[in-house]
């Protein structure tokens, strides 16, 4: 595992929480089925986005590269 590595995971781990979070202070809440109406397309991509970027390097992570 190399210290680089390891600090872009972590990076991207945040940027993750950070675009998640965002797109739950900015949804409404469906009482009937308990998912959430995302208001802006913008912030789930973000978050798709995020979420993608964040496996690469814990794959990377993984591999030792």
């Amino acid at each position: 595992m190399e210290v680089k590595t390891l600090k872009t995971a972590m990076h991207e781990a945040e940027r993750f929480l950070k675009r998640a979070e965002a797109l739950l202070e900015n949804s409404k809440e469906n009482g009937e089925f308990n998912y959430f109406r995302f208001n802006c397309s913008k912030d789930s991509a973000s978050v798709k986005r995020a979420s993608l970027d964040l496996t690469r390097s814990l794959a990377d992570l993984r591999q030792g590269r």
